[in-house]
């Protein structure tokens, strides 16, 4: 948890200073973030965790980056849904 948590920090901090990722790099960032939820120990872990990345969204330097991060989120979702629990 520990690991995880100074992840999703230091990701912030990059992502903060991105201003021309495009939607490849936004799936890739999603691929990793749903095997890291994924991965997650228990619901309260899952909660917390799921509460940082939706926060992630005040770390994009600007809306286009944001609408990306959101987009590229239910692209995930939705690859990504029919393997959960299987």
């Amino acid at each position: 948890k520990k690991i995880r948590d100074k992840a999703v920090v230091v990701l912030s901090k990059w992502i903060s200073q991105q201003t021309s990722l495009d939607e490849d790099d936004h799936l890739k960032i999603w691929k990793a973030l749903f095997y890291c939820f994924w991965m997650s120990d228990k619901a309260p872990i899952q909660e917390e965790l799921a509460d940082k990345l939706a926060g992630l969204l005040h770390s994009f330097p600007n809306e286009e980056q944001v609408l990306l991060y959101v987009l590229t989120f239910y692209k995930t979702m939705e690859r990504e849904w029919s393997g959960i629990d299987r």
